[in-house]
């Protein structure tokens, strides 16, 4: 919602599109032809960051499953190390998996709460990336000797 006092004009833009963006750029289109500007044209990007998001997470599902895979084989071995190459392994994974958690949020201008119920396909996706993301640095970087 918008309200512009020295035009005595409000405008609220509802949708029902599961979209990061097309409440705001309908919002700033609307707001140019009030204003009497130029006209903008979007990229039409979102299109390509979903699927992108979706091959992100797909292969880390099946590096995962793999992972997963290959410790069920070796017997289920737990070997803690604290070495620096391990704990710097779970570190960077930690850093993306809450990058994804708290940036994609970010970028849509939305809650990370909010995110399931606005974009269940992507909410969803992401917790469960996440939590799958977690799991494997934790698998990857201390439980599995190699």
């Amino acid at each position: 919602m918008v309200v512009l006092p020295e035009a005595e004009l409000g405008v609220t833009i509802l949708t029902n599109a599961n979209s990061f963006t097309a409440k705001n750029h309908l919002m700033d289109g609307v707001l140019r032809i009030l204003r009497e500007q130029e006209d903008v044209r979007y990229a039409r990007n979102e299109r390509w960051l979903r699927l992108a998001l979706l091959g992100a997470f797909t292969l880390g599902f099946v590096g995962f499953a793999r992972r997963m895979y290959a410790w069920r084989q070796a017997g289920f071995p737990v070997g803690f190390s604290s070495s620096t190459k391990n704990v710097t392994q779970f570190g960077v994974g930690i850093a993306v998996n809450a990058a994804l958690l708290f940036g994609i949020p970010w970028y849509m201008d939305v809650p990370l709460t909010q995110v399931p119920h606005l974009q269940p396909d992507l909410g969803y996706a992401l917790m469960l990336g996440v939590g799958v993301g977690v799991l494997d640095s934790v698998l990857k970087a201390f439980l599995f000797e190699r």
